[in-house]
């Protein structure tokens, strides 16, 4: 009897440790045309990387059939960051930084079942993301661009830039109404889906600790009949 509820008890640790690590992960995609849709209610964090526009711009979600839109990132006034400037002189390019042009780095919103949806990014005028004004980068990948705008070092190498995409998310590049640069480096956010969370190490650590516990009771309870 004794080794069953021991058996019992490491399984129990076992099973547990298993249905958690094996949970499938969400993968987070918007596909790449610009119009999107979830299946189920999903909630994603947006957290702002960096900017690249001239104008103060915001970004958000644009449900289509409500034709609403949802601000979810804002640069302050005037929209870049102290001693940016035009690509012309200034190879910074217009930069925007967490802390200085946007304040309020991250935010969530909850995507509703089977409804369309696109992001926008507002500056004169709004832009709604499609595939020519918007770059998709998924789970890991890394993705090159132009750091700064056409008219800046024209005649040597472009300044390029390379981010990668978050693991178990999406980097998005959009860019803005001046499409003749069509840089896609003006407003870049990544993208996380946080409605299926992976368990902590702690987490697996607690179980054990259930375990451990439950065998340490039943051998008190075996030794204590044994005696009598």
């Amino acid at each position: 009897m004794k080794s069953n509820f021991v058996t019992a008890g490491l399984g129990l640790a076992a099973g547990a440790a298993m249905a958690f690590s094996a949970a499938p992960a969400h993968a987070l995609t918007f596909g790449n045309t610009g119009t999107f849709s979830f299946e189920s209610n999903t909630t994603v964090d947006f957290t702002f990387v960096l900017s690249k526009g001239m104008w103060q711009s915001s970004f958000g979600v644009y449900d289509v059939a409500a034709n609403t839109l949802t601000k979810l990132l804002n640069e302050l006034k005037p929209g870049y960051d102290p001693g940016s400037g035009d690509s012309k002189t200034n190879p910074s390019d217009w930069l925007g930084t967490c802390g200085k042009t946007v304040t309020t780095c991250s935010n969530s919103f909850t995507f509703l079942a089977g409804k369309a949806y696109q992001f926008f990014l507002t500056g004169s005028p709004t832009q709604y993301s499609s595939s020519s004004n918007t770059v998709f980068t998924y789970n890991g990948a890394s993705t090159t661009f132009k750091s700064s705008g056409p008219t800046y070092n024209k005649s040597n190498t472009p300044i390029l830039m390379t981010l990668t995409a978050p693991s178990n998310g999406a980097l998005i590049r959009m860019n803005d109404a001046h499409s003749i640069d069509v840089d896609t480096n003006d407003f870049i956010v990544t993208a996380v889906a946080h409605n299926q969370p992976v368990p902590e190490p702690t987490t697996l650590m607690g179980l054990g600790a259930v375990a451990g516990s439950f065998l340490m009771s039943r051998r008190r309870k075996v030794s204590e009949s044994t005696e009598a």
